[in-house]
């Protein structure tokens, strides 16, 4: 892209990521890819977009997204410019009715994608129905490069969409070589669920998809008829050992699908078309579907359909000084410290207050003395006589006084002058 001022005209969708708005420079229409708020200033982050665009504006193949430009905001935060595309995504047909010529195209372009892909030791490693679009101009196109490796540079563990990953990918760490192999795995089980409805061992997270993947039972057939060609190829390649699979590239692959019943452009636009229609919304989105809880504006509104102001060449999404969450936090961290410290002074206060405590006699229940009375008048306490013994408690005074006014009497031998009955010596 050549100097010139920026429009943003709306907000495309959100990936996991990043947002994606639709914009215009100099007249064309573009898609502007940024990062999240909450993740500009991360590192991690930033090296990915960036490595995103290294490997996109690499690309010059019809089958492959282009992207035109790394470029920088003010406050330093990278974004992508990349081709603007309007039709509909893989993800969107799941459910409607497929002919064969249309699969052939899509299975055929994807393939040629991912040739011209691995021809440069570069893996997609995503490859899902949400990063596949049937433009309405008929062309089908591999979107999103976020999570692209070269095979020489992978290490650890490997990103993706779990219902796609082959399994070794699925792993905790892989240790082993990134092969191309692993998109073909990933293109047969999106195919699988354009076709059957759902993915060879279901939605999930990776520990989910893995315990189904290894509990031992195979995919589910295909629920429609299809092409014996079409049906080897898929099943073929969703095999768990990767040394067992039929193909080991994309062009073997390619070859094996018969190319005499391939829809053409034509087809192919008015199944996008179709799809649109019954979707009632236009998806033209190079990323995932918009996640709007999660969404954090820049500073003019995306959403609205008059275009924003025009904008200078670096994109003016500022970088605030906190995220929504990090406001959040810090308000309940204020609103547990007030009522901490409410808490604390209420105990204090109720600790100072004298309590009025009734005899136990009474009937009248115990009453807090009010604040703003009179204090009660103190009650003089005799002191204790030094030179007397120390004087036992109330109860004990009581039972000593009640003995010295009734002493009990002293028991005695009886004798023969007590009555007149002879008297006996109690036996030893």
């Amino acid at each position: 892209m050549t100097g010139g001022e920026y429009q943003i005209h709306g907000l495309l969708g959100s990936g996991g990521i990043a947002h994606v708005y639709d914009a215009s420079i100099g007249g064309k229409p573009v898609a502007i890819k940024v990062l999240r708020a909450e993740l500009r200033h991360d590192p991690a982050y930033v090296a990915l977009i960036e490595r995103e665009g290294a490997l996109g504006m690499e690309q010059d193949h019809e089958n492959l997204i282009r992207i035109h430009a790394l470029e920088y905001t003010r406050d330093g935060v990278p974004f992508l410019v990349m081709e603007r595309l309007s039709g509909v995504l893989l993800v969107d047909t799941i459910g409607h009715a497929w002919t064969e010529s249309v699969l052939r195209a899509v299975l055929h372009s994807t393939l040629e994608g991912l040739a011209a892909l691995h021809a440069q030791s570069i893996v997609h490693c995503d490859i899902s129905p949400s990063n596949v679009m049937i433009t309405d101009a008929g062309v089908v196109k591999l979107l999103d490069y976020g999570v692209a490796q070269r095979t020489t540079d992978a290490t650890g563990r490997i990103g993706g969409s779990p219902p796609y990953m082959a399994p070794e990918l699925l792993l905790e760490r892989w240790d082993g070589a990134l092969e191309p192999m692993v998109d073909l795995y990933s293109l047969a089980a999106t195919t699988y669920h354009c076709i059957a409805g759902a993915p060879p061992y279901g939605l999930g997270d990776t520990t989910a998809i893995r315990t189904r993947m290894y509990s031992g039972d195979a995919p589910a057939p295909f629920a429609m008829a299809m092409a014996d060609d079409i049906a080897r190829a898929v099943l073929g390649q969703l095999t768990m050992l990767h040394q067992k699979r039929l193909f080991r590239s994309a062009r073997e692959m390619r070859d094996a699908l018969r190319s005499d019943a391939v829809a053409d452009a034509d087809e192919l636009a008015a199944f996008a078309r179709a799809m649109t229609s019954q979707k009632a919304t236009l998806v033209g989105v190079p990323a995932k579907p918009t996640n709007s809880e999660a969404f954090d504006p820049p500073r003019c509104d995306p959403v609205v359909t008059r275009p924003c102001p025009t904008m200078p060449r670096q994109l003016p999404i500022a970088l605030p000084g906190a995220s929504r969450w990090q406001h959040r936090g810090w308000m309940v961290i204020t609103l547990a410290l007030v009522a901490l410290i409410g808490g604390w002074a209420g105990h204090a206060l109720m600790a100072s207050a004298p309590i009025a405590t009734a005899p136990s006699g009474d009937a009248h229940p115990v009453v807090p003395i009010a604040m703003d009375r009179d204090p009660q008048p103190e009650v003089a306490v005799p002191e204790p006589d030094e030179a007397s013994p120390a004087q036992p408690p109330d109860a004990e005074k009581n039972d000593h006084a009640s003995a010295e006014k009734t002493p009990r009497p002293k028991k005695r031998n009886r004798t023969a002058a007590d009555s007149g009955a002879p008297f006996r010596l109690p036996k030893r």
